[in-house]
């Protein structure tokens, strides 16, 4: 896949268990979201990269509705650059 700088590639909506996002609103539990991705730049005789991410979702109640709030979780958001 090719992807320019600055660009977004959107995943598919998901779909977070009712039960699971009031047990995580009452702080019974937590939702993280994590991933990586590997890439390849263009340049020539540049390195493979990789960027690595962990956030946490805190359900913040306010008036009558829950907003998501992700939050960077410990040492687990780096990339290449950080080695």
């Amino acid at each position: 896949m090719f992807l320019s700088p600055r660009a977004t590639e959107w995943s598919e909506a998901i779909v977070i268990d009712p039960v699971i996002a009031t047990n995580a609103l009452r702080d019974r539990t937590r939702i993280y979201v994590w991933g990586r991705v590997d890439y390849d730049d263009i340049f020539p005789g540049t390195r493979h990269h990789f960027t690595e991410w962990c956030y946490v979702i805190h359900m913040d109640k306010s008036g009558a509705g829950v907003s998501p709030r992700f939050v960077a979780h410990g040492d687990y958001n780096r990339s290449d650059e950080d080695d």
